[in-house]
């Protein structure tokens, strides 16, 4: 079976795995561990776990409530443009404030992620000083936990998100409501 065909490896590391000269889940399995963590990082130990079909993730309950709205992205190609890399990010929280309104939701924490060309992979949060639903917010604080990540080496997803949900009071309405 293809590399492609294992949930979780997508398009990029498809080819990266490819340049290695493994394209099948048997070679992924029978590859050294060590040259695929020098390769890819962390995501190297995951590779290997999910070649063999092992999943260490935690289940969880369906029932349990959203504690997090969070959305990411790989780019269509690796860059360090500042320009191209906000855009995302904009379209990112968009996405997210969309799914926060919908389900009248109020946040605390913005939390970015940022995986490297090299998939090394980081994650910023702030802590805003009151309950909101503010989109520019989320893009003010996105966008200053992403400057400190910007021009060092090209960047090849981003992702942002909130935490520290709680549900709107029904009788609390947003300037939004009236639009």
């Amino acid at each position: 079976m293809n590399v492609s065909k294992v949930p979780g490896i997508g398009e990029k590391t498809t080819q990266a795995l490819k340049l290695m000269g493994i394209t099948k889940v048997e070679e992924l399995a029978n590859c050294d561990i060590q040259r695929l963590t020098e390769r890819f990082g962390k995501m190297g130990l995951w590779l290997k776990q999910a070649a063999h079909g092992l999943d260490f993730s935690e289940i969880e309950e369906s029932e349990e409530a959203v504690k997090s709205i969070s959305r990411s992205s790989t780019l269509k190609e690796d860059t360090n443009d500042p320009i191209k890399i906000a855009g995302y990010m904009e379209l990112l929280a968009d996405s997210v404030h969309k799914s926060l309104v919908k389900h009248r939701f109020l946040y605390k924490v913005v939390t970015i992620r940022v995986r490297y060309d090299d998939f090394s992979t980081y994650t910023r949060s702030k802590t805003v000083s009151v309950w909101t639903a503010d989109i520019f917010v989320i893009k003010r604080s996105a966008t200053q936990l992403l400057s400190e990540f910007i021009g060092s080496q090209k960047i090849r997803l981003v992702g942002v998100g909130v935490s520290r949900l709680r549900e709107r009071d029904q009788r609390q309405t947003l300037i939004t409501d009236f639009a």
